[in-house]
């Protein structure tokens, strides 16, 4: 797979979180914190934060940041692409959502 596939990959799924970033709050807030603009996922020892207003996603390990994603701008620190494009990958899925709310 191409560099540039990946990117437009991870861009459209980054779009498609903020589109259904409603949806995602009501099925995480029971579990994560959730505010009007936030979506904050706590995976020891990574905090995935999804700001709607700023259209960012942020992933942590600790305290550093591995990843900001955005429409206009996709950094990942080197070793945690897979982790991400998991992330990504079920944030955007039906199963994840079935999975969520069979919980």
């Amino acid at each position: 797979m191409n560099e540039s596939f990946k990117k437009d990959e991870i861009r459209e799924r980054v779009l498609k979180i903020f589109n259904i970033f409603n949806g995602l709050k009501k099925l995480l807030s029971e579990r994560y914190r959730c505010t009007e603009n936030l979506i904050e996922i706590h995976d020891p020892p990574h905090i995935i934060r999804i700001l709607k207003s700023e259209e960012l996603i942020i992933f942590y390990q600790l305290d550093e940041e591995i990843a900001v994603l955005g429409r206009n701008e996709i950094k990942i620190k080197k070793g945690f692409e897979d982790y991400v494009r998991k992330w990504l990958i079920a944030l955007t899925s039906f199963e994840f959502k079935r999975y969520i709310i069979k919980k």
